[in-house]
């Protein structure tokens, strides 16, 4: 027995949701856009008589009647032939779901615009007026091809002399309820009346409406014919339905972009078959970006062109930043003015370099699927090209990670201080995991291993896991693991300082040389005093220990640092030392040049033991005119390695020195003061004043400090200096000088004039003064000075001796006259209530 899907049945769809009210300020009715009222026959197998060979149609064989009406209606052949093949076009005036009734003797089939159509062998003989072959054809509108085949493989009879003969009958109709095809109602659309045979499967099929007004609408399914599985004794009904699910969309571009900025789409057409079920999830494309890239010219020069496919690090750079999707883009037009072009096609080209061995082609294409900010993205760009984003003088910028031959800047204690050491003691894994999307196997995500130096995969027991956004090369991705090894090896600390307006000299990614006594980088530091007529023999400020018999260079910065990149120092090598000890006074074994002057900072060390290469991470500037400075090894080893990206032998990475210079004698252990004395008052009063002769007195200032908490023990005075008010306190032009012992606490400035203003400022130094520290805040003043005097009698005794009145004045116990009382001045006034006794004053 064969089993049926068929019946009739009918789907309405309705304002309104299950169970909901509907919204009275919506209008839901649904619209028809136009459907026709009613069947209409597009072709039949008449419409080719007369054609070649095809003369006969009609009444089918002997039998007549209604048992093969369809046959007898619409049946076509080629006489005596037992063959049939026919191509016709035929116009099809809608885009929609066609039936196709069809009947052969005794096979045959339909072609309709590349569609195939099996017709049932010898149909004709069960098919009824009302129920030939029918089937469903979705076509679009125009005129389509249609190829007709049938064949007969009986013999003929007496009775029956046509029963040879090929013959097929066909008829296309268009029912303007059929599946896409609907009339509306007053409120809904119904459509149905479809009987679906001869599959013995469930199947799917799909039914859309088109142009209905937005809105919450309600669905109905309804069987409209017999529910009586077993109306007929060969076949099987089957009547089961399920609604699957609905799906609303907005016929061309669903999502507008912003103005202006441009977004890539991709249009689908899905045709569902037996075989399609549920609902499509997503979808995978494979894009690019769009925009401008540095590209060779056609007259071979290098230049900007838009409009290009980009992934190179630099050229996304710039889309990023020009980009419409940017709130803050910068404009095509002025994208140079506020780009540093030198920095980024110098970057592209970098990044478009394969080094054989030891670099790839550094590329970026990642997806940015949520909300980010700006400078994370560029962050993300950059890191696939070995840089970092910086914003110099007004214009974006990268900072490449790659060798520096040039020094930027030169630090010692001498123009820093605050110098910190954080070292990180991890352990270090054997290989590193990496999963990426792989470009050479359809972007599907790829794992792999990257075993450390001196490693294998076979013995790597510790495994981390790192990310690398944007990268889906299997060479790129390995390159940057070795390189992230090679940096936990060589860059373990990260140091700091603090410096003042100098820091402006260097930026981030800057190569600098540190000199300093804490880290043992170099012997010593400090100014040149005094150069020699034969510029052979310097003084410095700071003596140095030097050693017997070993070898030693100075390094001088000079003040035309930044006249070329790295030109404004120079190193000679010392004469050779004879005897160990402190040396203020040295002799070069080549004269410097007249770059040198009074005051150049200067660094000393053994031979390529004179600094510490490092360099600039970060640049925190602070609100008086300084900044932190955070700073990372730079070693020759990190870039000259050749890291073969594929090579998983077991080279280890070339040692890292930490480049210590031991240092001997005793002002160069501990020769570091890095904190001032904390001032607490500074006092001049009257009474303060001392008497050099009789009405001559010297004016007398107080000072008093309290020692900063751990105060080295090479910080043994302090000294003060002191300014006229209106003056810039420097090192080269010093008022009065003044040195006390920290352990004091006070001190007193003697002969300051009276009624002026003064500026103190003071710092610790050693006994020698060749150590010092630095300075503390500024303090003002103004002189008191003795300009009045404070000694008066206690009270006066007042008598009348005839016509004179006798004047004395008394002092209470314990109150004597000052050694430079000289007389007393009195007044006498006329009152209205007696004589007032006034307070008399001493007079000088």
């Amino acid at each position: 027995m064969t089993t049926r899907f068929t019946g009739n049945w009918s789907i309405s769809i309705s304002p309104g949701t299950l169970g909901s009210s509907i919204n009275n300020n919506t209008n839901l009715q649904p619209q028809a856009g136009g459907a026709l009222p009613g069947p209409q026959i597009i072709w039949t197998t008449k419409q080719i008589l007369n054609s070649t060979s095809v003369t006969n149609s009609g009444a089918w064989g002997a039998i007549s009647g209604t048992e093969k009406s369809f046959m007898n209606e619409y049946a076509v052949w080629y006489s005596t032939n037992t063959s049939f093949d026919q191509t016709v076009t035929v116009n099809f005036p809608y885009e929609g779901s066609y039936t196709v009734e069809a009947a052969v003797d005794n096979k045959g089939k339909i072609i309709i615009d590349n569609q195939t159509i099996e017709i049932p062998n010898n149909s004709f003989k069960s098919q009824s007026s009302t129920a030939p072959y029918i089937t469903n054809v979705y076509v679009n509108a125009g005129i389509k091809s249609i190829r007709i085949q049938a064949s007969n493989d009986e013999q003929t009879t007496i009775l029956d002399p046509n029963r040879a003969n090929a013959g097929i009958a066909i008829r296309i109709v268009f029912i303007a309820d059929n599946i896409v095809n609907y009339v509306p109602g007053a409120n809904y659309i119904t459509i149905g009346d479809n009987e679906f045979i001869n599959y013995k499967d469930g199947f799917n099929f799909p039914i859309t409406w088109d142009n209905l007004v937005p809105g919450q609408y309600r669905v109905k399914l309804t069987r409209t014919s017999t529910s009586d599985p077993d109306y007929q004794t060969d076949y099987r009904h089957s009547f089961r339905t399920q609604f699957l699910s609905a799906t609303a969309f907005k016929p061309g571009i669903s999502i507008q972009p912003p103005k202006g900025i441009g977004i890539c789409r991709t249009g689908l057409v899905v045709e569902s078959s037996g075989k399609v079920n549920g609902q499509i999830d997503g979808i995978n494309a494979l894009v690019e970006t769009l925009g401008w890239d540095y590209v060779t010219l056609p007259n071979n020069t290098k230049g900007w062109v838009a409009f290009q496919p980009i992934n190179n690090p630099a050229s996304l750079f710039v889309h990023v930043l020009i980009s419409k999707a940017n709130a803050y883009n910068i404009s095509e037009t002025e994208m140079w003015t506020k780009i540093n072009r030198l920095e980024i096609e110098d970057w592209h080209t970098y990044c478009n370099t394969e080094v054989a061995n030891v670099r790839p082609i550094l590329t970026y294409n990642g997806i940015v699927s949520s909300t980010t900010s700006i400078l994370d993205i560029l962050k993300d760009i950059c890191a696939a090209g070995m840089a970092s984003p910086v914003f110099i003088d007004g214009k974006w910028s990268v900072v490449i990670d790659r060798a520096r031959p040039h020094v930027i800047q030169h630090f010692t204690p001498h123009n820093s201080w605050g110098f910190e050491a954080t070292k990180n003691l991890p352990k270090l894994p054997d290989a590193l995991r990496i999963s990426f999307p792989d470009e050479t196997n359809s972007f599907q995500v790829k794992e792999i291993l990257v075993a450390n130096f001196g490693k294998t995969i076979a013995d790597a027991k510790i495994i981390e896991e790192i990310q690398l956004p944007g990268i889906t090369r299997i060479e790129q991705a390995r390159y940057f693991a070795r390189w992230h090894l090679a940096q936990m090896y060589y860059r373990p600390e990260i140091f700091s300082i603090n410096v003042d307006f100098e820091y402006l000299i260097c930026t981030r990614g800057d190569r600098v040389k540190v000199t300093h006594d804490i880290p043992l980088w170099g012997a010593g530091s400090g100014r040149i005093k005094a150069i020699s007529s034969n510029l052979l023999q310097l003084t410095l400020t700071e003596p140095v220990y030097l050693e017997a018999g070993k070898s030693y260079q100075i390094r001088i910065r000079t003040d035309n640092l930044t006249s070329s990149i790295g030109s404004g120092s120079i190193e000679r090598t010392l004469s050779t030392i004879s005897t160990s000890g402190n040396y203020d006074i040295i002799t070069l074994s080549s004269a410097v040049n007249n770059t040198v002057k009074v005051d150049d900072l200067f660094m000393i060390g053994e031979l390529n033991k004179i600094t510490q290469d490092l360099l600039v991470q970060s640049v925190e500037p602070s609100s008086n005119t300084s900044a932190k400075l955070t700073l990372v090894e730079y070693t020759d080893s990190i870039y000259n390695f050749q890291f073969r990206p594929f090579d998983e032998s077991t080279t280890q990475l070339p040692s890292y020195s930490i480049n210590i210079s031991k240092r001997l004698g005793s002002d160069t252990t501990k020769n570091t003061i890095a904190v001032s004395p904390i001032i607490i008052s500074i006092e001049s009063r009257n009474e303060f004043s001392e008497q050099l002769s009789q009405g001559n007195y010297q004016n007398i200032t107080i000072i008093t400090w309290e020692n900063a908490i751990n105060l080295p023990v090479i910080a043994e005075k302090v000294e003060f200096q002191i300014i006229s008010g209106n003056e810039q306190f420097n090192d080269k032009k010093q008022l009065g000088v003044y040195i006390a012992n920290k352990e004091t606490i006070s001190y007193i400035v003697r002969g300051l004039e009276k009624d002026k203003v003064y500026k103190f400022r003071a710092r610790y130094r050693n006994g020698t003064g060749n150590i010092v520290g630095p300075w503390s805040e500024e303090y003002a003043i103004t002189i008191t000075g003795k300009n009045s005097n404070p000694f008066k009698p206690t009270d006066l005794q007042i008598t009348l001796e005839g016509t004179n009145i006798v004047v004395k004045p008394t002092l209470a116990t314990g109150v004597t006259v000052p050694a430079d009382h000289k007389t007393y001045e009195f007044r006498l006034y006329r009152s209205s209530v007696g004589i007032t006794n006034n307070n008399s004053q001493d007079q000088d």
